[in-house]
């Protein structure tokens, strides 16, 4: 009696302790060893609390094994069978539950809803884990300390993984939408063709030639994967193998040697993130890598890697890379050329060739051993890459700008078309009327004159002349070659185009065009005199290139010698405004003055104006707008629509064919004789400013009117004697005999099939003054005012005092 007494006191402590699992224990034993008729009296109050306490706790098990010892001692207590049967009965409903989900695991399977039976799988094996660990944590053999370790443990996983979640959101709040690069879009070049559709220039903000993998060899994506992502195919954007990896490496290394960053993450950090470093843009990385991943197959990725990544030396995708490098398109290069440009991505403007070879090489040779270490080639090819001497290709022609100041012009009026943006970015095709074997020789020639120019005058040290040449069709305004100076990549500055110089004789066809329109013919009979006209300073008293006089001469013989006095008399007998309207009809748009010095050319106008206006004499009197740009296409071929001047009809055809036939007596006996040594027909007029400060030549032949200048740009005495017969003709004629030496002579059309021009001398000049009396009898443009002054007779205009 003394044991049970001890055992009912400890019963009464476990109670107080709430260890029920103890107490239900002990009250077993007590219920076996004290008498039946004791238990009710001594063991009701302990079953009451224990019943009280199973209800409390929530461990099933613990709950049932405390009852089952209470109804063992007391079988019939009524509170203790009461709970027993619920606990029982929710136990039965929650086996009806997995077998529920069971049998809907069974059913997806055979339907082969794959997917929805692994969800069901996990989330049966979700419960089974959550009842393991209740069923852990409440064990209560386990100490407190455990447990408030394992709690801890669990809280601090739960408050990580609450976090990492709700940073998650908050990172990818303000991503960009990476799926826009479906419709992938890169900065391609704009390429600028001549007329015979050879590459002339590009035009590009990133050099970049977009091209499909298919275009690509294995071996070079092969390559680009051993040197960037070796397990670009087997992770999901991001690689935690990879990033300890690195960080192994560059711990030992004790400096940054590799990266962690896979090909995908790249690709998020270049196309779609700031470039800026900040603490977040890591984190940002791996999401969009990650979700790119999901997006995209691993082909699209790679896609887009290879055409955007850059590999030094300007070049932007491997294929801008082949061809800058090796001058070969992908598809072309060889292991050890792939395994080059695949070691440049990492450092591509430390590593370049062009600039460390040594150390290209040495990429290369590590790329092409991880490669053969990986399987990707074999041992004995590696070896053979690694023998294999680096063979760089030289820039080609155009690389250097074959028609520089063409392009310049060609890049400012496609930036008024379509804006900046779409020349550098959106992979546009520029077909343009250059020639670059005309544009070749053009340069030549100009070269050529220059020097000739520089062996017949010391100048002083650093003082060069310059020199400019145009060369249009006749019949379309095409410029077919344009020189706007010796050297481009010296000085920018377009002497064809930008320069405004004073053309001096050149200027005379106007006139005399405008004379010939007034009803002066070329046997009209024009006054070579002094002559004196007010000014605002009291008289200007021009005078003839020789200072001589011949007194009167035939408009023919005028023009063909340049004589001075005859041109500034008509300028007085036509007006200002009638030379001006003319001036305006052929093209001459710069600003004239209306002094009587712009008979001489004192003004000043570009070479591509007076081009095109001799062009319209070669034309018919049609007037032809200089025309650089044929075509323009975008990146699918759509063509942009180009606003152009109409060509006009602006003099008669006899008025052109009459100022053929005058230009053609400039090169058969006057300033231009020198051209007679290309045995073909052709005219022109020279020109020479005062002091000899500019020398021109503009002629042409039935098909090309070639305008050329020389001078400095700080205007400056070109030499004795400098004038565009001597120092502008022979560029001309040079140009002329070699884009033409395969090209048989042909006669200007309205000339009877004439080669040459009739030779004119003083003498047979002087005769036929004698002999004729040819009234020159002008008659006004119709819709033109008459000029103030109009001479209607020989008789007249002999005696006129201007």
């Amino acid at each position: 009696m003394t044991r049970a007494a001890a055992h009912l006191e400890r019963l009464h402590r476990l109670l107080d302790a709430r260890k029920s699992l103890a107490a239900a224990r002990l009250l077993s034993r007590l219920g076996a060893a004290l008498p039946a008729d004791q238990i009710p009296e001594l063991l009701h109050g302990p079953c009451e609390i224990l019943v009280r306490q199973a209800e409390s706790r929530r461990g099933e098990r613990c709950r049932i094994r405390i009852l089952e010892s209470v109804l063992a001692v007391r079988p019939d207590y009524e509170p203790g069978l009461r709970q027993l049967r619920i606990l029982l009965e929710d136990r039965g409903d929650r086996a009806v539950k997995r077998q529920r989900l069971r049998t809907a695991t069974n059913a997806y399977y055979r339907a082969g809803m794959d997917h929805k039976a692994a969800a069901v799988e996990r989330v049966i094996l979700w419960r089974r884990l959550a009842a393991k660990v209740r069923w852990f944590l409440r064990r209560e053999r386990m100490g407190n300390l455990l447990r408030g370790a394992v709690l801890s443990g669990f809280a601090f996983l739960c408050l990580a993984f609450l976090g990492g979640y709700t940073a998650f959101r908050h990172f990818s709040e303000d991503l960009p939408d990476f799926t826009r690069l479906r419709d992938y879009r890169p900065p391609v070049i704009t390429t600028v063709l001549d007329i015979k559709g050879r590459k002339m220039a590009e035009f590009y903000r990133q050099r970049r030639i977009l091209t499909p993998l298919s275009a690509m060899p294995d071996h070079l994506i092969q390559a680009v994967l051993t040197a960037e992502d070796a397990r670009f195919l087997e992770h999901d954007g991001l690689d935690a193998i990879g990033i300890v990896r690195a960080a192994i490496h560059n711990v030992q290394a004790g400096r940054i040697v590799e990266g962690g960053s896979t090909i995908t993450q790249q690709m998020a950090k270049s196309l779609l993130l700031d470039p800026k470093r900040r603490w977040d843009r890591k984190i940002r990385e791996a999401i969009l890598a990650w979700r790119m991943d999901q997006q995209f197959t691993k082909k699209e990725i790679l896609f887009l890697y290879l055409n955007q990544v850059y590999f030094g030396n300007g070049a932007w995708g491997v294929a801008a890379a082949a061809e800058n490098y090796f001058g070969k398109a992908p598809g072309d290069l060889d292991v050890a050329e792939s395994a080059l440009l695949a070691g440049l991505i990492r450092s591509p403007v430390r590593d370049a060739p062009t600039l460390n070879m040594d150390r290209a090489r040495i990429r290369r040779d590590r790329v092409l051993e991880r490669m053969a270490a990986l399987g990707h080639i074999s041992p004995e090819k590696a070896a053979w890459g690694r023998r294999r001497p680096v063979r760089l290709k030289s820039l080609p022609d155009w690389f250097h700008d074959t028609a520089p100041a063409a392009s310049e012009i060609v890049r400012r009026r496609l930036i008024e078309l379509v804006g900046e943006t779409r020349l550098l970015e959106d992979g546009l095709v520029i077909r343009t009327t250059i020639d670059i074997d005309w544009q070749r020789a053009g340069r030549e020639a100009v070269s050529r004159g220059l020097a000739s120019l520089e062996d017949r005058n010391a100048y002083p040290g650093g003082v060069r002349p310059e020199g400019a040449l145009v060369c249009m069709e006749a019949g379309t305004g095409e410029i077919r070659a344009l020189i706007g100076g010796r050297d481009f990549s010296e000085s920018q500055f377009n002497r064809a185009v930008q320069s405004l110089r004073q053309p001096g004789s050149s200027f005379k066809p106007v006139i005399y065009a405008a004379a010939l329109e007034a009803g002066f013919g070329p046997d009209s009979l024009l006054l070579d005199s002094p002559v004196a006209i007010p000014d605002n300073n009291g008289f200007w008293r021009p005078a003839n290139y020789d200072h001589r006089y011949l007194g009167p001469v035939l408009l023919r013989t005028a023009l063909a010698r340049s004589r001075n006095l005859p041109a500034v008399r008509l300028f007085q007998i036509l007006g200002p405004d009638c030379v001006k309207d003319m001036a305006l009809r052929l093209g001459i748009r710069s600003k004239l003055t209306g002094r009587p010095s712009l008979a001489l050319g004192a003004s000043g106008v570009s070479l591509v104006e007076m081009t095109a206006a001799y062009g319209v004499f070669a034309a018919g009197g049609i007037r032809h707008p200089p025309v650089l740009i044929r075509s323009i296409t975008d990146r699918t071929g759509r063509e942009i629509p180009i606003p152009r001047a109409p060509a006009l009809p602006v003099v008669s055809a006899d008025v052109a064919r009459k100022m053929t036939d005058l230009l053609m007596s400039v090169v058969e006996s006057g300033t231009a004789r020198k051209a007679r040594n290309l045995n073909r027909p052709v005219a022109g007029k020279t020109g020479t400013t005062n002091g000899c400060r500019d020398a021109w030549f503009l002629g042409y032949t039935p098909d090309h009117i070639i305008g050329v200048w020389a001078g400095f740009d700080r205007e400056r005495p070109l030499g004795p004697r400098e004038t565009g017969g001597k120092a502008a003709l022979p560029v001309w004629m040079d140009f002329l005999d070699t884009v033409l030496a395969d090209t048989a002579p042909r006669p200007f059309p309205g000339m009877g099939g004439r080669m040459m021009a009739p030779m004119v001398t003083a003498k047979t000049d002087r005769r036929e003054n004698g002999e004729r009396n040819a009234a020159a009898t002008p008659v006004r443009p119709p819709g033109s005012p008459a000029p103030e002054r109009l001479v209607r007779s020989v008789t007249e205009f002999l005696k006129a005092d201007l």
